[in-house]
């Protein structure tokens, strides 16, 4: 993740959830809170897919929690199956050597 567009009071979480059609989900914020998100909130030109780490700021809403200023992580990388379906082959969290089977 690129430290310059990490501000300070952020936290990480995991998306539980994403509708691409839609522009919204969900994040599992590792402080144990739910938090929803919207795509505007996405930094850079990186979708959010289920399973994937992401770095953001918590903020507190009358209808419950959201996540600001998301920043997504590598991984994982989305499979498109069929529309608003996505399976996760694998997860980078850092650069590998290709793997030759």
């Amino acid at each position: 993740m690129s430290q310059e567009n990490i501000a300070a009071g952020s936290i990480e979480g995991v998306v539980t959830s994403f509708v691409q059609s839609k522009g919204y989900g969900f994040i599992n914020g590792d402080d144990g809170e739910r938090y929803f998100v919207h795509v505007n909130e996405v930094q850079g030109d990186q979708r959010l897919v289920t399973g994937q780490r992401v770095t953001f700021e918590p903020t507190p809403s009358p209808k419950g929690s959201k996540a600001k200023r998301v920043v997504p992580d590598l991984g994982p990388i989305p499979i498109y199956v069929e529309p608003d379906s996505f399976l996760s082959l694998i997860h980078i969290s850092e650069p590998t050597r290709p793997l030759y089977i």
